[in-house]
């Protein structure tokens, strides 16, 4: 759904009356140098996601789309104990005491082979300077009271702006319904996306680099050969590792990876970078944040399947 311009003007109302310049950059969010043209395709978040077309977007005869600017690419994943997946690779529910103990349903994800198995999130993240674009699609799974397993998967496309020491965020729905929120830059801050992709500024890395020099491991990763730092956080029975980018620029510390289970296996919880592209060439128009942005037809199915046998 087109998000109207009474919308936008309830947005700026509910919490954008700020100063001329943050005004500028929220409405095109594009403040940055461009790129000429002839360079390669720019970053963009297909064929998972639909960007809503120039001429749908603005028929004005004067309109140009912004060009592509420079900036961080990311693509990665969260992965839980939402639910397992079995040896036929079919998604299973644990139900408790109903449904025969477990409900399973064919898996309705397609990802990446690098993700883990457990994956329930997958987002992308853009960020050109102050300005920010997180998208990202979580799976869940309900089970009905016939025990039948229905996956639904959810959107969620976040607009951000650094400013004046807070960060403020667009939320846009699958409606096109808007939420304005904001919230001091810092530890301990609640934003709706995670906090890691806000405040890079190597803080966590610094306070891990003070540690056991014997849990560090340095190395290199990914097609683009990038550094990067590894520590063994584990103690006792629990065991945890985190990866940070120590690639001398702006994006120094950038958390990559972090992942922690006990000695049976619970306790799951794993966030991962697949790609990282500190000197994108983004698309422009990813960050015009009245420009509609959706999940694909095919990534909007849901399933259902009977209690496993």
């Amino acid at each position: 759904m087109r998000i109207g311009k009474a919308k936008i003007e309830d947005a700026r109302r509910a919490g954008f009356r700020a100063p001329a310049p943050l005004l500028a950059l929220l409405a095109f969010l594009v403040a940055q140098s461009p790129l000429r043209a002839r360079e390669i395709a720019p970053a963009s978040p297909g064929p998972v996601w639909q960007v809503e077309s120039d001429e749908d977007y603005n028929d004005d005869a004067d309109y140009r789309p912004p060009p592509p600017v420079r900036g961080l690419a990311l693509h990665g994943y969260h992965a839980g104990e939402d639910f397992d997946i079995d040896r036929e690779g079919r998604v299973q529910v644990a139900t408790g005491d109903k449904c025969g103990g477990s409900v399973t349903l064919a898996d309705p994800r397609a990802l990446p082979e690098s993700f883990p198995a457990r994956t329930k999130t997958e987002f992308w993240f853009y960020r050109s300077g102050d300005q920010g674009l997180y998208l990202r699609r979580h799976w869940t799974v309900e089970v009905s009271d016939r025990c039948e397993a229905i996956a639904k998967v959810e959107a969620k496309v976040v607009h951000l702006s650094l400013f004046n020491g807070r960060a403020r965020f667009i939320e846009i729905d699958p409606d096109g319904d808007t939420k304005v929120s904001s919230a001091p830059i810092g530890v301990g801050a609640l934003y709706p996306i995670p906090g890691e992709l806000i405040d890079i500024d190597g803080r966590s890395l610094r306070e891990h680099a003070k540690g056991d020099p014997r849990r560090r491991k340095d190395d290199r990763f990914g097609k683009q050969r990038l550094a990067r730092a590894c520590f063994d956080n584990s103690f006792a029975f629990f065991f945890s590792t985190s990866c940070f980018l120590t690639e001398p620029g702006r994006w120094h510390g950038l958390l990559v990876s972090a992942d922690s289970q006990d000695d049976a296996g619970g306790a799951y919880s794993e966030y991962g970078l697949v790609e990282i592209d500190p000197k994108a060439r983004i698309d422009g128009r990813l960050f015009e944040w009245d420009r509609e942005i959706r999940l694909s037809a095919a990534d909007k199915a849901t399933a259902a399947a009977s209690p496993a046998g």
